[in-house]
Formats: C-alpha cells, sequence, structure tokens
C-alpha cells in the first residue's frame, strides 16, 4: 500500500501534523510506503519559499487582513480556483502519476482542494481513483476544509464533527481522532513513573513562541517572573536568537533555551505551559497532560482553538493587555488547586482520544 501525504509550509503545524500521521501509518501498516510531500514546494520550488516569507510576514504584521482573507477564503470563485489550478495541476498530475497512491491524506486545505480537484479528473479520464482523506489542523470547520470527493474527514474534537454535518458532510465521513502529535508526545505520560518524575518545590512555567519565537520582548516581563521565588521558569526562544541572547544567564530562575527537538521532555517537566494556542500545540499539551496557558489569540483558527481549550476546561487566556500578563502569570502560578483541576481535565480529555483511535 502507498501513502501519500500533501502539506505545505502555511504555520508549521501542518508539516508537524503530516509527519505525526506518517508516525502512526507506519506503526499501523508496517508494510506500507509512506511519503511526506511539500506540494508547492513540489510544484514551484523557485518561488515556495517567497511565498512561505511572504505568509509569516502577513501572520506577524498583518493580523486584519489574514484573518479578512482568512473568512473569504471558503467564497472564492470557482474560476478563480480555476486559474490557479491550471498551474499547478500539471505538477500535480506528474507527482501522482510517479507515486500511484492508494490513500492520500492532506494537512492543508488548498492540499485537500487541488487532490479533490486531481481525482475527479482522474475518475473521469480512467476510472480509478485513490482514497482521499483530509486532517483538520485546527478546531476549525472553515469550508475550504469541505472538498467533494473526500472519503474521510480527521477532526479534532466533537464540537467539529457538529459543525461539518450542519454543513453537509455525512456522519459516517468524520472521525474525531484529536489533532495528531508525534510519537514522543503520545508516549509521553507513558515514560513517566513515580521513579524518574523529580518533584520541585517550585511551580514549573514553560514558555514557548512557536518555532519563530514570537515572545514577548520587554525586559520588565521576564524580571517580574524572575522577582517570584516561587516560580522556575524555562523559555524556548525558538529561532528568536535576539532574545536568546538577551534572555540566557540573565536571571538565576529562567532557564533560555534554543531551537529544540525534545519540547515533549520540558512539557514533561513543566506544571503548566504558556504559548500560542495553535492545533499541534494545543493538542501536544493535551496529550502531556499540561493545562495551557494561552496569550491572546488574534488569528482566526487560535481564537477557536481557543475557545476548545476554554471550553475543556484545561486553560486560561492572558489579557490583552501586555502590561497585565506578568502579574496574572504569577497569580495563576500560585493557584495550585487551579493548575490540578486544569490538569486532571486535560488528563480525561487526553484519555478519550485514546479511546476514539
Amino acid at each position: 500500500m502507498k501513502v501519500l501525504i500533501l502539506t505545505g509550509r502555511f504555520g508549521m503545524g501542518h508539516v508537524s501534523v503530516a509527519h505525526s500521521l506518517k508516525e502512526q501509518v507506519e506503526e499501523k501498516l508496517p508494510q506500507a510506503q509512506v511519503q511526506v510531500t511539500d506540494l508547492l514546494e513540489y510544484t514551484a520550488p523557485k518561488t515556495a519559499g517567497l511565498i512561505y516569507g511572504g505568509f509569516a510576514l502577513l501572520t506577524r504584521y498583518g493580523r486584519s487582513l489574514y484573518n479578512f482573507m482568512y473568512r473569504q477564503a471558503g467564497r472564492r470563485d470557482e474560476n478563480e480556483w480555476g486559474k490557479f489550478t491550471l498551474l499547478v495541476m500539471k505538477k500535480l498530475s506528474r507527482l501522482m502519476e510517479e507515486q500511484q497512491p492508494d490513500i492520500v491524506i492532506s494537512t492543508l486545505p488548498l492540499c485537500s482542494l487541488l487532490a479533490a480537484k486531481y481525482k475527479e479528473k482522474q475518475k473521469k479520464n480512467t476510472g480509478a481513483s485513490f482514497y482521499l482523506v483530509t486532517c483538520i489542523t485546527d478546531i476549525s470547520s472553515h469550508s475550504e476544509w469541505i472538498q467533494p470527493g473526500t472519503d474521510l474527514y480527521l477532526t479534532g474534537g466533537d464540537i467539529v464533527r457538529q459543525q461539518l454535518i450542519r454543513k453537509g458532510v455525512a456522519a459516517e465521513q468524520i472521525r474525531v481522532t484529536g489533532i495528531p502529535v508525534g510519537r514522543a508526545f503520545r508516549q509521553a505520560a507513558v515514560q513517566d513513573s513515580w521513579e524518574t518524575v523529580e518533584f520541585h518545590p517550585k511551580k514549573r512555567l514553560l514558555i514557548m513562541g512557536g518555532g519563530l519565537g514570537m515572545l514577548p520582548k520587554e525586559p520588565w516581563f521576564y524580571q517580574r517572573l524572575a522577582d517570584e521565588t516561587n516560580l522556575q521558569v524555562t523559555v524556548i526562544t525558538g529561532k528568536n536568537r535576539k532574545l536568546y541572547q538577551e534572555l540566557a544567564g540573565v536571571y538565576d530562575n529562567i532557564e533560555v533555551i534554543g531551537y529544540t527537538d525534545q519540547v515533549e521532555r520540558y512539557m514533561r517537566q513543566a506544571d503548566v505551559v504558556l504559548t500560542k494556542p495553535g492545533g499541534i500545540t494545543l493538542f501536544e499539551t493535551i496529550f502531556c497532560e499540561k493545562p495551557i496557558l494561552m496569550f491572546s489569540p488574534f488569528l482566526q483558527q487560535e481564537v477557536d482553538n481557543m475557545e476548545f481549550a476554554m471550553l475543556h476546561g484545561i486553560g486560561w487566556v492572558l489579557p490583552k493587555k501586555r502590561k497585565l500578563w506578568a502579574e496574572e502569570i504569577c497569580r495563576l502560578m500560585n493557584d495550585s488547586e487551579a493548575i490540578a483541576r486544569k490538569t486532571i481535565c486535560a488528563k480525561q480529555l487526553k484519555n478519550s482520544y485514546r479511546r476514539a483511535v
């Protein structure tokens, strides 16, 4: 059996989910041949970097415009899509002919669209087909994910399942699996034992800003956390080298880590994880059984993810005023009962997904 997973770097969560799915398919089907392909890199290798760079700038500095474009995405005219798909369908056809996949899994709305169009074309020309799976990488039922010819939708929560049904997707085509996370996160709780867990008198906070290191820059923010004697902080700065250099070795109770592929280890050590509510990060915290404290989101997908976390009682959201962040963090980290309640909720939610898979 051949499985082709299509993705793209419009936010690293899509790529992360694609590789997590590859791991899970290979675990369940050891004989399967599984390939992950960045569709934009494959079809437009010379311009993909510019497009992804422009997208990163838009999400960082043009959030209002991004949200407007996001809301309009599911309303685009079919003729508009037609002009675009003609440019890439030739190379997509070559990829499909080379791979001859039995199953195609998409972790990006654009990939779902193109795969569905290719499937329709192939069916008309040869009568052959493949099984098309769309894995929705946020707690979202945005219409651009919904494409004719899709055989199965994997969703992060029952709320998305209900929304898809209301939009006309058949219930039997939807499976609630949670957003896929890597093997290290799925095994995190299994690896822990009373013999290996370290007990700390201080509360432990992990702060992450994603691969780009989108974190508070203000020195007073970190100084206030450093002044809290009952708090031990780890900051993962990712690719933000400037912030790493400004913080490393400055405060006794603030550990600074650059880019790392061992995020799950730091999550397991934390009592609370402070980060932006991306879909994959949200489910990494769930599978590590950790409450999530969220920076107030601007992007619409992250607003949906935040609402999901609040609905299930697994997190808090910081106020929009940045000057209030440090005091609110210190207050929450000293509320042991609230942390314990949300930890239990995260564990219960994780167990519900384990039963579903």
